[in-house]
């Protein structure tokens, strides 16, 4: 049974999360631990089942159902779901598996098969009904990702990371309520532990934040899902195995402004560091967080020469640094050790040949959108594809 003194709990676990049985049963005690609040529990397809399902279903251009391959994926997550029903009952802890064929299922979407948007109000109003069903109120398991149409004819799929929306979504059809996305990490950390092994879990982000932080190429908190997060919803990442109460973990607040808007841009500098020559080479964006929260969403920065230089800092706000792959790692450590920022993600760029000036370019207050836009230009390699859908500058390689 919920208890109706606090506002419902709605834990989320990932395919990693629950990829063996004894993760298995660290989530179910995780779920026991969070108490009789928890309204609903989110699973995703366990492991690497996904991918494999994906790959099964071969390239995109050659699929000419994309409905069928949404249905394939949801059979997954339902897999997993149904495989953490039993687990929670063998525990003694009452739950009912939520189905897409349900007459009740709650998530309800468009109609684009593999990554469809949530439809708030009708999924609210199937909420209210589950709600109000005289069914004992065991815990819903709900597979992660899926959608169904508003004529209850198709399964639709939210796309990768799906899973945190459903469960952000869920959680949009209360007044109030609180989300637990369970991952393989403590928290949102201030850096990737590889550039910076002791990186630290930032207690608190507001959804702007962490939204530049999901474009930068974080990947702990699905960018979908954050478009979906409402005043009424304290949003909160722990680990696997952890505790489920304050102050664990990160909290991630709501504010006024729509996470999927860009920050402002600001004005552009270059960057001096290791020089990437006139040649092809790999890049990377950096994406870093200010250490004042609330300043303008532009920064001016002029280094000195190298990447391990002094940083002068003329107005404080998010900063994308397009910088050649090797000298990513250094980057990230000398923005941290400078004390000038909270948090950094990156994400691979592509394949470019530089033009001189080269080494590292920067666009101030969000990340690039266009080729235009970083200073001074990249050019396309011929045969190379960049991992992000840019148009070509005129008079570029294409």
């Amino acid at each position: 049974m919920t208890d109706s003194r606090r506002p419902p709990r709605i834990l989320k676990f990932g395919g990693s999360t629950v990829g063996s049985r004894e993760r298995i049963n660290v989530a179910v005690r995780m779920v026991r631990a969070a108490g009789p609040s928890v309204r609903a529990v989110v699973v995703s397809a366990p492991g690497d089942l996904t991918d494999h399902i994906l790959e099964l279903t071969g390239d995109p251009a050659d699929r000419p159902d994309e409905h069928r391959i949404a249905g394939a994926l949801a059979h997954g997550e339902l897999l997993g779901a149904a495989v953490f029903v039993r687990a929670l009952q063998a525990q003694g802890i009452e739950a009912r598996l939520l189905r897409p064929d349900d007459a009740n299922w709650p998530i309800i979407t468009d109609d684009q098969p593999l990554r469809a948007r949530v439809n708030v109000a009708l999924s609210r109003a199937r909420v209210q009904r589950l709600v109000s069903a005289p069914t004992g109120e065991p815990i819903w398991v709900v597979p992660g990702c899926v959608g169904v149409t508003a004529d209850g004819e198709r399964w639709t799929s939210l796309g990768r990371g799906g899973g945190d929306t459903t469960a952000v979504a869920l959680a949009r059809c209360f007044d109030e309520a609180e989300v637990l996305l369970v991952k393989d990490v403590p928290g949102v950390l201030a850096a990737d532990p590889r550039a910076i092994p002791d990186a630290e879990v930032l207690e608190e982000l507001t959804v702007e934040e962490m939204a530049v932080l999901a474009r930068g190429g974080s990947a702990v908190v699905a960018p979908s899902a954050l478009e979906q997060l409402g005043p009424g919803t304290l949003l909160r990442v722990i680990g696997l195995g952890t505790s489920t109460e304050l102050p664990n973990g990160t909290v991630i607040r709501s504010a006024s402004r729509d996470p999927s808007d860009p920050a402002e841009p600001g004005e552009t500098q270059p960057v001096s560091a290791r020089s990437a020559g006139d040649r092809a080479a790999s890049w990377v964006v950096v994406t870093a967080l200010p250490r004042t929260p609330d300043a303008p969403t532009s920064r001016s920065v002029r280094p000195a020469p190298g990447p391990g230089g002094p940083l002068e800092e003329d107005r404080p706000g998010p900063l994308t640094l397009v910088v050649p792959e090797g000298d990513a790692d250094t980057v990230v450590r000398h923005l941290h050790r400078a004390g000038v920022v909270r948090a950094t993600a990156s994400r691979p760029l592509g394949t470019f040949r530089t033009s001189p000036p080269p080494g590292p370019r920067t666009v101030v207050g969000r990340a690039p959108e266009r080729l235009e836009e970083i200073e001074p230009p990249l050019h396309r390699v011929p045969g190379a594809t960049p991992r992000m859908p840019l148009p070509a500058p005129e008079g570029s390689s294409a």
